[in-house]
């Protein structure tokens, strides 16, 4: 069975996807079930987040190329500081005759003690040295991993300024491609990435599709919506309330009430 980009990974499959989906949101969306403008402002949400998913999809892609391109720069800085570095342990191994030597006593020289103090340590130096350039060689492409003080023989303590800035150039040699290593390390890691962003990367032409259908279905729809004709409005009759009548004022000819402290004159029996 022979293998072959899936089907979606194509720049055709991708445009029928859109255009699909295009005219299923305007079937649904604009003629079958139209939506107010309520419901279009709720629509971006969902072409938005659409959006933003294939956004970070193509923020992993656009960091894995660039990373592609940063490892080379860092794979020669780390070859250039191995090579400073395997120069440095065989120029201070190999029998350095600098390092590698026997003293002979003269008028000047210090007092036997310390003679041959320094001379142990010259020699100790030397065996040091020689086993640190086999362990550094010289070849064309440096190691993958650091190199750290563990792997290397145990350090010697040393009095003598000599012996002592050698030892001080390779360490520091020794840092610097250590630092180059971390350097080309990191940024080969950003090639890579992890599965969601691989599943973001595979499908984001397919979300990009489709939330675009999404985003021109809206504008097909708002527009629908501003010239839809007003409903008419329905007047509403209001019927005033009954007004209170007043109270009917008393005729002329009936007979007042008394007031307070006024005689009420009695009624005059009818004549017989």
């Amino acid at each position: 069975m022979g293998l072959s980009i899936p089907f979606f990974a194509r720049i055709s499959v991708v445009i029928a996807i859109f255009l699909v989906a295009l005219l299923a949101f305007h079937i649904y969306w604009v003629w079958w079930k139209p939506l107010d403008k309520i419901g279009w402002k709720k629509v971006d949400y969902l072409w938005l987040g659409l959006t933003i998913i294939s956004l970070i999809g193509y923020v992993s892609q656009s960091r894995s190329i660039i990373a592609g391109y940063l490892v080379r720069g860092a794979t020669l800085q780390m070859s250039g500081a191995y090579y400073s570095l395997s120069r440095t342990a065989e120029m201070y191994g190999n029998n350095n005759p600098g390092i590698c030597r026997t003293f002979v006593r003269g008028p000047h020289s210090p007092p036997a003690e310390q003679f041959q103090r320094s001379q142990q340590e010259f020699n100790i130096a030397c065996d040091w040295f020689n086993k640190v350039a086999t362990i550094i060689p010289l070849r064309d492409k440096p190691p993958a991993a650091k190199i750290l003080l563990v792997d290397l023989p145990p350090i010697p303590t040393f009095t003598e300024p000599v012996l002592t800035g050698n030892l001080r150039a390779l360490e520091k040699e020794l840092s610097n491609f250590n630092a180059t290593v971390a350097t080309h390390d990191e940024i080969e890691a950003q090639t890579h990435r992890s599965l969601p962003e691989e599943i973001l990367v595979i499908f984001m032409p397919i979300f990009f599709a489709v939330a675009l259908a999404m985003r021109i279905t809206k504008v097909t729809g708002e527009i629908r919506v501003e010239r839809r004709p007003p409903r008419p409005e329905v007047p509403v009759q209001v019927t005033p309330a009954p007004a209170a009548e007043p109270d009917s004022p008393l005729p002329d000819d009936s007979p007042s009430l008394p007031t307070a402290g006024e005689p009420s004159e009695k009624p005059t029996a009818p004549a017989q």
